[in-house]
């Protein structure tokens, strides 16, 4: 009974440290689309409601990349920056 306690504490525990990008991994023509979006655009706004830092960070996009995972057919986003100063 303690084990199967001490187990249940532990999963519900590692559920608060764990974190995931759902929208990491895309197909190729998702990853095109976006890769295209940015690409036409100039500033960018940064911002995870779910991470330690929750503040908005505004980049200005230097370029875009579409990079294979190598995992299946899914590709990745890739954005070179830097920051805007207001």
């Amino acid at each position: 009974m303690k084990k199967s306690i001490l187990v249940f504490v532990a999963v519900f525990a590692i559920q608060f440290f764990s974190f995931a990008d759902q929208l990491a991994y895309l197909s190729k023509a998702d990853a095109d689309r976006a890769a295209a979006l940015l690409e036409n655009t100039k500033k960018v706004a940064l911002y995870c409601g779910c991470c330690d830092n929750q503040e908005l960070e505004v980049i200005k996009v230097k370029g875009v990349e579409v990079k294979y995972t190598g995992y299946e057919q899914y590709y990745e986003v890739f954005v070179m920056y830097s920051y805007q100063v207001n």
